[in-house]
């Protein structure tokens, strides 16, 4: 299980620009510390890091004056060594393959991808080789157009699980095709619907990957021809690995993830007799022209990205009715980028797993004299470290430790409140933040 969240102060509202912080502390482990957890909430399903203009900030020392009758805030130095994340360490098990190692499983979303179709010869070549294109090929989260997967990359852990299918293929629903595989794996090209026995994968995960790794998302490539686009977005996200060009199976796996780990819909508008026109539950659709649901981006200029966000009549199935965000999008017309609304949707999934803090100096009693003062954040790149003694910010950004040195005598209350500063979140901003306070005595 991953343990509750720690409770966030309010969150200070500003829309600022994506900045990255390099850490005052080391790179070395050391240190006791106390571990923040992971998030709780529901699990949903995505991506990666780095975002529209990184600069690099080393640890500043902002200097703020009056807090605790005149302390100024001051970093640790750069020797001073980086709180141990704690919480464990991912694992795959025998049969997996890392492909991505970003922290203790408990606080980040566990990622396993399984491939149906795929012989024994081929686990270590051609399955493993269309995952990492899902990851890293040119229209996935290594590229803009799979923000805001690619900002969050060190919140995520992949994990490629490897089950061998008798033959190199699945069923063929055109040709009548018959393929004897571990997940009985099926597409036609009528449909083009690419599916999965879902309890054959669920229990393949359940008897292969440690116990001690809660999964978050799940997916499955279909080794198809490179012809069939096969793929859906239902509990298990399922796309056509071996499709060409390849970087367009990679699009497709981001779209039906948008399905299967966000609860996107459909954003395009091609007719389907049977699609309900009255009904839009999905962040990014809805009935109302006025497209309250997304108020906060209304007139959005998304450059580059999916253009002025809006309400545009036409999507989930249906021509007329239903209103999406933009002209094109992800969950559109694909390759594209997500809109603000949905990539909003996503970045609030990942925090419901992801707290962003991973350990800290431990509080539970008032500290006498310390040293420093630290937290450890799952990404310093993307999480800055506001610093208040007795209420005052003393610096907006400060970096990971702080030095107590500079605190008058007595007793103060020193909190660390570590926030997403993203663009891409105007709603529920309080969700990606999280704060420890401290007791500290300086006699």
């Amino acid at each position: 299980m991953k343990p509750a969240r720690l409770s966030p102060t309010p969150m200070l509202w500003a829309l600022l620009g994506p900045l990255s912080v390099t850490t005052a502390c080391g790179s070395s482990d050391g240190a006791s510390s106390s571990g923040a957890g992971g998030a709780g909430g529901n699990h949903a399903p995505g991506g990666s890091a780095g975002a529209a203009g990184s600069q690099s900030t080393a640890g500043q020392s902002a200097g703020g004056s009056g807090a605790g009758g005149g302390a100024t805030f001051v970093a640790c130095g750069s020797a001073q060594a980086r709180l141990p994340a704690g919480g464990g360490t991912f694992d795959c098990g025998d049969s997996g393959q890392i492909l991505e190692d970003r922290g203790r499983p408990d606080n980040r979303v566990n990622y396993v991808i399984l491939g149906d179709g795929y012989t024994s010869a081929l686990l270590d070549s051609l399955f493993v080789d269309h995952a990492r294109n899902l990851l890293y090929g040119e229209q996935s989260y290594s590229s803009a157009l799979g923000e805001p997967y690619r900002r969050y990359t060190k919140y995520i852990n992949v994990c490629a699980l490897k089950v061998a299918s008798n033959d190199a293929c699945v069923d063929d629903g055109d040709t009548g095709e018959l393929c004897d595989t571990a997940f009985d794996g099926s597409g036609d090209d009528t449909s083009r619907l690419g599916l999965v026995n879902y309890s054959l994968v669920e229990a393949a995960i359940a008897a292969l990957m440690p116990p001690s790794i809660d999964v978050d998302w799940q997916a499955v490539t279909l080794n198809a021809g490179p012809d069939n686009w096969w793929a859906s977005g239902g509990k298990v996200m399922v796309w056509s690995g071996g499709y060409s060009p390849q970087k367009h199976a990679a699009s497709q796996g981001l779209h039906e993830g948008g399905h299967s780990f966000h609860g996107l819909a459909d954003e395009y508008a091609l007719f389907n007799p049977d699609a309900d026109c009255t009904k839009a539950v999905e962040p990014n659709v809805t009935t109302d022209p006025s497209a309250a649901k997304w108020s906060e981006w209304l007139g959005f200029d998304h450059d580059p990205g999916t253009g002025v966000q809006g309400a545009y009549e036409g999507g989930r199935y249906c021509t007329q009715g239903i209103y999406r965000p933009s002209n094109n999008s992800q969950m559109n017309q694909l390759p594209d980028y997500f809109n603000l609304p949905s990539q909003q949707k996503i970045i609030h999934d990942i925090y419901a797993i992801v707290a962003p803090i991973d350990a800290h100096t431990p509080n539970e009693v008032t500290l006498v004299e310390p040293e420093v003062l630290q937290v450890r954040v799952v990404d310093p790149e993307v999480l800055k470290v506001e610093w208040l003694v007795d209420g005052e910010r003393l610096t907006a950004d400060g970096g990971e430790c702080f030095d107590v040195a500079g605190l008058p005598r007595g007793e103060h209350r020193v909190t660390a409140r570590v926030y997403d500063d993203t663009s891409w979140v105007r709603d529920r901003r309080d969700d990606l933040e999280q704060a420890v306070t401290w007791t500290v005595s300086l006699p």
